[in-house]
């Protein structure tokens, strides 16, 4: 949202925004910097490399790419490896023949049932969204007369598998094993799509995001989610899970402000790890480590009126920024919160 949506209050934060993109605007300086990049051995080792060399940078791993691996893992398992392999007989067979997908695209109403994603496993499962959703216009396709014209002209290896497409779309298990795997994806799916957006990529969101989708996924599964959670896991403790994640919760109004703000010994030590990594000094860093217990307890500038409005209609980061526009002084907090927010969790 944007400052002219409000009436009568688009003068009001206009000095924030100002602030924001001069601060954006700003040339990068060392202390400044924040490197993210994809996830290959090589670019970790970089990375640590660099973080051991300049104390004030931090590596992440690519969130996006992250999420993708995720779900390659959860794509290893037999039966899901099966249940899509299947799934690409379909559409592996219908755009493999020129008019196919015309007869198809008659039955779905000019929908196509493959189409890009932000990574190639968000893709794969757009596919079997698609599937499922057009699974009625398959049957329709496969049971139409110009369709089995067309089957009958082929080669013989070419019909065999029209005959096991005539099956699959048929067999009501199949449909319900590909319901099944997209319940179970959806979740990460929906971060993906987060993080390789623009509304909420940045640092602040992510780490909720990840709870939430795993308490999705356990209400969606509840007798096999700890399967699921287990691969989810070994992925995100082995690569996207982060300080910088962390803190960019702790950092993000809109969480703070909620009514039940989720700041365990996790969180709160993520905190400090990033305060202590970021400050520019000692006395610095002791009093933004002192303005901690103020956030968290909404104390004397924390508690204003305004800045409690600008959770809803700023990003997290412009929203610290008029906390420290209204302060009239450099809130060191303030200033470590600007920055981690400031960052996008993804390289694409």
């Amino acid at each position: 949202m944007t400052a002219q949506q409000f009436p009568g209050e688009s003068d009001r934060f206009a000095p924030i925004r100002a602030e924001s993109e001069r601060i954006r605007a700003s040339p990068i300086r060392p202390e400044s910097a924040h490197q993210q990049t994809m996830n290959e051995a090589s670019y970790k080792a970089a990375g640590r490399k660099l973080m051991a060399k300049r104390h004030h940078l931090y590596w992440v791993p690519c969130a996006a790419h992250s999420l993708d691996l995720m779900m390659e893992d959860i794509g290893k398992d037999k039966h899901v490896h099966d249940l899509v392999s299947k799934a690409q007989i379909i559409t592996t067979f219908i755009y493999g023949h020129n008019r196919i997908p015309h007869m198809m695209r008659e039955c779905t109403d000019g929908h196509d049932i493959i189409r890009p994603g932000p990574t190639r496993f968000a893709s794969q499962f757009i596919a079997l969204e698609s599937l499922h959703k057009f699974r009625h216009e398959l049957d329709t396709l496969i049971d139409s007369s110009e369709y089995l014209a067309h089957v009958g002209t082929l080669r013989e290896e070419s019909r065999d598998v029209a005959h096991e497409i005539s099956c699959l779309v048929s067999d009501h298990r199949f449909w319900d094993r590909i319901l099944y795997y997209l319940k179970l994806i959806e979740p990460l799916v929906q971060v993906l799509r987060m993080v390789d957006g623009e509304d909420k990529n940045d640092m602040g969101y992510l780490y909720e995001a990840m709870d939430k989708a795993k308490e999705r996924l356990r209400e969606k599964h509840p007798m096999a989610f700890q399967k699921w959670w287990r691969i989810i896991d070994a992925r995100w403790e082995s690569t996207l899970h982060h300080d910088l994640h962390v803190v960019g919760y702790f950092f993000n109004p809109r969480h703070q402000y909620s009514d039940s703000p989720h700041n365990d010994s996790e969180v709160l030590q993520g905190t400090i790890n990033v305060i202590s990594r970021l400050s520019r000094s000692t006395d610095e860093r002791i009093d933004a480590m002192m303005e901690i217990d103020r956030f968290k307890l909404k104390l004397d500038i924390y508690r204003d009126y305004d800045l409690r409005e600008a959770v809803n209609r700023m990003s997290p980061g412009e929203s610290w920024v008029m906390l420290d526009y209204k302060t009239g002084q450099r809130n060191p907090l303030a200033r470590i919160a600007i920055r981690v927010l400031s960052q996008t969790t993804s390289s694409s």
